[in-house]
C-alpha cells in the first residue's frame, strides 16, 4: 500500500572542487536557475561502486575539462529539494571535496559539460551567497570545513 510505505531518502552526491592555494571552488549554473550549485547527481548503483566514484563521474560529466584528485567525504545532510515538496520523500546528499589537480596556469580553463550551462571559480567566502536555496546548507558546511 503506497500510503503505508516508508519514506524514501534518495541519495545524491555533490562535489566541492577546490583549489586550496587560491581558496576557490568550482560551481556550476543552469539557465533555468538564478544561483549556482556544486556539481552533483543522484548516486547510480548500476555504475557507481562508491560515493567517491560517483563524485568523479559527476565532475567528469559536468566539468569535463579539469582533473581532480580522488574525492573525500566531508559530510552528509538532508536537502530541501523542490521535486519532493509536499511528499514524505526527500534527498540526502553526500558532500565530497576534491582538489583541482590541473596546471595552476590553466585554472581558468573551464567548460561546461552535460546538464549544466556555466562553470566558474568562486572564492570560498563568496560561495554561501551565490548558491541556489537547496545548496545553501552545503555552503555552510563548506564554510565551516575551510574556515580561516
Amino acid at each position: 500500500n503506497v500510503v503505508n510505505r516508508q519514506s524514501i531518502g534518495y541519495l545524491t552526491v555533490d562535489v566541492a572542487v577546490i583549489h586550496k592555494i587560491s581558496q576557490h571552488v568550482i560551481l556550476v549554473g543552469k539557465s533555468n536557475e538564478t544561483g549556482w550549485r556544486f556539481p552533483g547527481s543522484f548516486f547510480d548503483s548500476t555504475v557507481d561502486n562508491s560515493y567517491e566514484d560517483a563524485g568523479i563521474r559527476v565532475v567528469n560529466k559536468e566539468v569535463p575539462t579539469i582533473t581532480i584528485d580522488r574525492p573525500r567525504l566531508i559530510a552528509s545532510t538532508k536537502i530541501k529539494d523542490w521535486r519532493y515538496r509536499g511528499t514524505r520523500d526527500g534527498i540526502v546528499t553526500i558532500l565530497l571535496s576534491a582538489q583541482y589537480s590541473g596546471d595552476y596556469s590553466l585554472i581558468s580553463d573551464l567548460s561546461p559539460g552535460k546538464g549544466v550551462d556555466w562553470v566558474r571559480w568562486f572564492g570560498f567566502k563568496q560561495v554561501p551567497d551565490v548558491l541556489v536555496p537547496e545548496h545553501k546548507v552545503l555552503g555552510e558546511i563548506m564554510r565551516n570545513h575551510w574556515h580561516d
